[in-house]
């Protein structure tokens, strides 16, 4: 049940994720996912018939099976919505494959364990699809991942160096040499103003 109730709640996030504006990334390369994109557009929709297929049989399949496509089915309508845009955008990409990965990680083992003879021919049809969906998604993620690190720049710490500060010396009156002419000035002065007075007696 508690699988259940969070698999329903998948169609919600995911008319959500479009429904909300998405920042896009910083300077991303314009039309760099258009190829990944084309080829995403182009298997979602030879899944759609598969998928169409399933949802009559669905009683006959395994409950866990049968929950992870019913999880899937939705998040493909959004995936496929995301990349027919004119600009498909990582913004918008990205949260959509991070909600699928964990379905296909858990699907496709399952789908693997199979015996095609027994099982129905539709999860036959459905396991290279999303072989296919799967990588083609690996490489929206190496390309956003690419985008990010090109695009993200350090900033140089800015470093402002101080003047030095005054030695002590400079600080204090200067004594000796620099007070040695002034001071023989001085004398010289005195020494006239003596004799001056001395003839005066």
């Amino acid at each position: 049940m508690k699988r259940l109730l969070s698999l329903l709640s998948v169609p919600v996030i995911a008319l959500a994720i479009l429904a909300v504006p998405q920042p896009a990334a910083a300077q991303e390369e314009p039309g760099a996912l258009q190829p990944i994109a084309d080829g995403i557009e182009e298997v979602l929709n030879g899944a759609q018939p598969i998928f169409d297929g399933i949802a009559p049989i669905t009683e006959q399949l395994d409950p866990v099976i049968a929950e992870l496509i019913a999880g899937l089915a939705p998040l493909f309508d959004a995936l496929q919505q995301a990349v027919a845009a004119l600009e498909p955008a990582c913004a918008v990409i990205g949260p959509i494959q991070e909600q699928i990965q964990p379905i296909l990680d858990e699907l496709q083992p399952l789908l693997d364990l199979l015996d095609p003879e027994a099982g129905p021919s539709q999860l036959d049809t459905l396991d290279p699809v999303l072989g296919e969906v799967d990588a083609l998604l690996d490489q929206v993620l190496t390309l956003c991942a690419a985008q990010v690190e090109t695009t993200t720049t350090t900033a140089a710490p800015t470093t402002t160096t101080a003047a030095p500060a005054p030695a002590p010396s400079d600080a204090l009156p200067r004594t000796g040499g620099d007070l040695l002419l002034p001071g023989l000035g001085l004398l010289g002065a005195a020494g006239t103003i003596w004799g001056a007075r001395k003839r005066l007696k």
